[in-house]
């Protein structure tokens, strides 16, 4: 949405006939983003990035360090990063970061939305370190223009937050005092809560996707410190939020209800379901949908955790029976982490014996059976919380 406004915003500079933009910008410039303009039009976005390259090119070349040559280099960058170009995206980005200063209006609250996408990106390629740092500078910026309240400085938090979740992974995999490991988790933590009240002060302006992402990185922290109903809550908001606006086939929201499924057997081990309820446990999928009669299961046999497995997760099995109760027709309808857990579950799935037909209720329900099963690590790897 961001994008588009400062997509627009060029575009009546630039391609208005009589704007004094207009007049001023060298014809290879308005040329290449009159092209990069049509490609948009018809959706061939990667024609628009093409184009959108060059006329970020010919102002480097035409203009050097101006306002319009970080507007261009941030149109070539962000769109660079929506379509994938993670690594084509650095520059362009940093570089419009960088002369944000330029602009006449809001050139503070620009630079902090430009950060939040250099940030972003040198994260997607593992430039943590360097993603850090200009976290940090952003926000001491932003501390000393007085916009630390702005829905960008929020966000920038989010990224802090999550930059920290993954240095407590490396720390608790790689130090002996488990201390150290909670002191990097509560940083994160705290990073988030800041963001979420940054976040409701601005309830309009504020992106669901990182406000999602500031409730699972707190859930995340007090999962890794075994506060199972404290975690569990954390996640169900963040299921609450992604389920508006995520497909259910998105990694993010897939991660959450992962994590959310290890938090829950650990929460569910000592206390019934209906103190469970009273705690806060929601009937959330894919626990609750079936409410028919199923039929009853005589034995199930657990799957082997497999060797490559680096965190907790599951399987949510769809199967019929026959009228032995052999399970039959097994389909994976979910799994996460992707592929890690298909296998073993289908094999155990295979071992499974239900009640024949004969011996069941009548009306029990014998296809389209739908069943989860829960694969729990109790230690923790190096990975991306988000």
């Amino acid at each position: 949405m961001r994008f588009f406004v400062v997509f627009c915003f060029v575009w009546v500079m630039l391609l208005m006939p009589n704007s004094p933009a207009s007049a001023k910008t060298p014809p290879e410039i308005l040329s290449a983003y009159k092209a990069y303009n049509s490609a948009l039009q018809k959706n061939d976005l990667k024609g628009a990035l093409k184009h959108a390259k060059t006329a970020w090119k010919e102002a480097e070349k035409s203009l050097g360090d101006a306002k319009l040559t970080g507007d261009l280099a941030y149109n070539y960058g962000y769109l660079a990063g929506r379509l994938g170009e993670v690594n084509a995206a650095v520059n362009p980005l940093i570089r419009s970061a960088d002369l944000a200063h330029l602009a006449k209006q809001d050139a503070g609250l620009i630079r902090l939305e430009r950060e939040v996408e250099v940030s972003t990106i040198l994260l997607a390629i593992n430039k943590r370190i360097k993603a850090w740092k200009r976290l940090n500078r952003a926000r001491k910026f932003a501390v000393e223009n007085n916009i630390d309240d702005s829905v960008f400085a929020g966000e920038l938090m989010v990224l802090q937050s999550r930059v920290m979740a993954s240095k407590a992974n490396i720390v608790a995999e790689n130090s002996n005092f488990p201390t150290s490991q909670e002191k990097v988790q509560s940083k994160s933590a705290q990073f988030s809560a800041d963001a979420l009240e940054v976040f409701s002060k601005h309830p309009e302006t504020s992106r669901k996707s990182y406000i999602a992402n500031a409730h699972k990185l707190i859930g995340y922290s007090h999962e890794r410190n075994k506060e199972w109903r404290q975690a569990l809550l954390a996640y169900q908001k963040t299921m609450e939020i992604q389920k508006t606006f995520r497909d259910f086939n998105d990694r993010s929201y897939m991660t959450t209800i992962g994590r959310w499924i290890n938090v829950r057997t650990h929460f569910m081990h000592d206390i019934s379901w209906e103190e469970a309820k009273i705690q806060g446990l929601c009937e959330c999928w894919p626990y609750h949908q079936e409410s028919n009669i199923k039929a009853i299961p005589i034995e199930r046999i657990a799957p082997k955790m497999p060797r490559e497995a680096q965190t907790s997760g599951f399987s949510i099995i769809k199967f019929d029976l026959d009228d032995a109760g052999n399970v039959i027709n097994s389909e994976i309808l979910q799994s996460w982490p992707k592929k890690i857990y298909d296998k073993p579950s289908i094999r155990a799935l295979k071992k499974w014996k239900y009640e024949t037909k004969q011996d069941g209720k009548d009306g029990a329900q014998r296809t389209g059976i739908v069943v989860p099963i829960t694969y729990v690590l109790t230690g923790y790897l190096t990975g991306d919380p988000v």
